[in-house]
């Protein structure tokens, strides 16, 4: 009884409520140190990656803009949700979305490839692909999806567009694909003859050719051709609560005119 009696006294005594007291500070202190130990995502500095892709997103002044950056940034702070935005090369930024938990990027085209790979949480804008070629190439006019095969086409690394080419047909032979930091390298190479053709987003190419000066020397082979939408994805070990607040933040945004205003004046920005 009398050694009962001492356990049970040093358990309801003072050294009791400092051990409860250090138990509950070591749980406090995991719980701050796991990523989003905190249900809030008010309290949680999210972590947004995209890339230079002018007019969706691109650093200017120091300072990261574009439609769909404006789109998203807009969205977080109405919602009050803190975040950080990095502009990265498009393969980084892909990487940190897929290994980092919490981690969100755009703009992403949603493919059956990259389906199960990142948790969709909201359409951005439209992905409106064409084939770009020299207007001295005239002879190139009448060559499409359905007669491609048997010509040179370019196209970016690690972008959709080339799951597109292979959809559509075109042996690997035949495609070369560019980093997308070097870009601007595509004209030259359609202008050396190396390449006939460049398949690419309308607006993004578009700005790219203007910014270069070249809107004349290169040329839309024929209308573009909607190839779904550019998303906002994440990680998908994502917690579902804040891919739900982040994706009714930009829903908000969309749904109150907020996001067309913005689309309607990069549009008029970008005109000649």
């Amino acid at each position: 009884m009398r050694g009962r009696f001492q356990y049970h006294a040093l358990m309801t005594g003072r050294p009791a409520i400092f051990l409860w007291a250090l138990l509950a500070a070591m749980l406090l202190s995991t719980a701050e140190a796991l990523p989003f130990g905190n249900s809030s995502t008010a309290k949680q500095n999210l972590v947004f990656v995209t890339e230079q892709m002018k007019p969706f997103s691109y650093k200017e002044d120091g300072k990261i803009r574009g439609i769909a950056a404006d789109i998203v940034t807009g969205a977080l702070n109405s919602a009050g949700i803190a975040h950080t935005l990095e502009l990265l090369p498009w393969n980084r930024a892909v990487e940190r979305s897929q290994t980092e938990p919490g981690v969100f990027i755009f703009c992403l085209a949603r493919t059956p490839e990259r389906e199960h790979r990142f948790a969709w949480v909201a359409p951005l804008a439209p992905a409106e692909l064409v084939l770009f070629r020299l207007r001295s190439r005239g002879e190139l006019a009448e060559v499409g999806r359905g007669n491609l095969a048997g010509y040179r086409v370019a196209a970016i690394r690690g972008y959709f567009t080339a799951e597109i080419l292979r959809q559509w047909g075109v042996p690997e032979a035949n495609v070369t694909l560019f980093p997308d930091q070097n870009k601007q390298a595509v004209i030259e190479h359609l202008e050396l003859g190396r390449s006939d053709f460049f398949l690419g987003d309308v607006l993004v190419f578009g700005t790219l050719l203007k910014d270069a000066g070249k809107e004349d020397t290169v040329v839309q082979n024929s209308p573009s051709q909607r190839a779904g939408d550019y998303y906002l994805a994440a990680h998908p070990g994502t917690p579902p609560e804040v891919l739900r607040r982040v994706g009714e933040a930009v829903r908000s945004l969309q749904s109150d005119g907020r996001a067309q205003t913005i689309f309607q004046e990069y549009m008029r920005r970008t005109k000649p």
